[in-house]
């Protein structure tokens, strides 16, 4: 992964310890866990590509399976509710 891009986030004292502990206790840098952190919540965008395909593809499957009415029948369907609006 390149790291070309450089971010400034301000957090409060409390958040900023934490950070430094949980670094120091997983001997990682601070930087390690906000991006790890970020890629967890958010994703990449390839990870948000992979979901987006994963979830049209289970709409496309189910559609095999979900019975739809004839459109000759949605036609008909349609001029009944017209013809019974009032004018």
């Amino acid at each position: 992964m390149s790291l070309s891009h450089r971010l400034h986030v301000v957090v409060d004292p409390e958040t900023a310890a934490l950070l430094r502990r949980l670094a120091r206790e997983r001997h990682r840098t601070v930087g390690d866990l906000v991006r790890e952190a970020i890629v967890a919540h958010y994703g990449t965008g390839d990870e948000r590509r992979r979901v987006a395909e994963k979830a049209l593809a289970e709409i496309l499957a189910a559609h095999d399976t979900i019975p739809l009415p004839d459109p000759d029948d949605w036609s008909a369907s349609y001029e009944r509710i017209r013809a019974s609006e009032p004018q």
